[in-house]
């Protein structure tokens, strides 16, 4: 009869450790499973990722110490520009470890950032073409992506992780969506614990989509009355913007001194608003256009500021 292979007898010590740890599959259990109490177990798919060794070592309860060793090696797999093996390394890391949002951040950053970034610009092997360039930039984006769903979908609560989607699709070196920004940027501040200039950041992507930009200017006016903190340049300058495009009421308009108390001084004002608009892949108005030009012809006269 042949003899039974030996086990050693760490991997012995840590299986047994995990099978007096397994929780008991109770009603109970399962709540402490979905509140992330307790995790769940490990998917048996998971055997094809990892090691033998480090399969046994998660099964026993160390997940964080084998996630955060996974996550060391995918470091080195970045610095190789190993894409595909940093792709596969967080998703063994995040798997073991959902509720830790830095790891889907990590995750994230590597894909739509680094790789994306690697394959647009560097990519210089024999026969690359730029379609296939912006098709493997476009795939990695895509991932980076998922990767942060996937995080949203396992911390219902993170503010942080909903941040980062909406500013992947607020960049104009990414996959440029302001309304899918938006929504973004409104989920991460409805989450309750988020800073409170999202709520702003929220209302600016929406200027930035033609169809949304009355909407836009209706809840910039609110947040405007609201409170004098909110009186910021970029929202001061989008809602003055908006103002001008829709013909508002003279009356309703925001106070030009708000700019600047000389003419050049809002002269100025508004044109760094203009060039920051600009950098994100909108426009101003041409009504806003000439109220820049008039303010510097004042200021050469020095004449007060007036949107006159």
């Amino acid at each position: 009869m042949p003899s039974l292979p030996k086990i050693p007898t760490i991997l012995f010590v840590l299986a047994l450790v995990g099978l007096a740890r397994w929780p008991v599959e109770s009603g109970m259990t399962e709540s402490f499973r979905d509140r992330g109490v307790l995790q769940k177990p490990l998917d048996v798919d998971m055997r094809d990722q990892l090691s033998q060794n480090a399969y046994v070592a998660a099964f026993g309860g160390f997940r964080s110490l084998i996630a955060s060793l996974t996550a060391l090696q995918a470091d080195v797999s970045w610095q190789n520009k190993e894409w595909g093996d940093v792709e596969r390394k967080y998703e063994v890391v995040t798997a073991l470890q959902p509720q830790v949002e830095s790891y889907w951040e990590a995750a994230s950053w590597h894909m739509a950032y680094n790789a994306a970034s690697y394959y647009l610009e560097d990519w210089n092997e024999h026969g690359v073409v730029d379609e296939l360039r912006r098709e493997y930039w476009r795939r990695y984006i895509e991932r980076g992506h998922q990767f942060l769903e996937d995080g949203i979908r396992k911390n219902p609560e993170s503010w942080k992780l909903r941040m980062l989607a909406g500013m992947l699709f607020s960049s104009r070196f990414m996959i440029l969506d302001h309304a899918k920004a938006s929504e973004y940027f409104e989920a991460a501040f409805e989450t309750g614990g988020a800073p409170e200039y999202l709520r702003r950041r929220a209302v600016y992507e929406l200027s930035y989509v033609p169809e949304k930009k009355q909407e836009a200017m209706r809840q910039l006016k609110e947040l405007y009355d609201e409170s004098p903190r909110h009186h910021t340049p970029v929202l001061l300058g989008t809602l003055l913007d908006l103002q001008l495009e829709f013909k508002a009421p003279a009356s309703e308009l925001v106070p030009i001194r708000l700019f600047g108390e000389s003419a050049g001084g809002a002269a100025k004002e508004l044109g760094d608003y203009k060039l920051y608009r600009e950098s994100l892949g909108g426009s101003v108005s041409l009504a806003l256009d000439a109220l820049i030009v008039r303010l510097v012809n004042a200021a050469k006269k020095q004449q007060p500021p007036t949107t006159e």
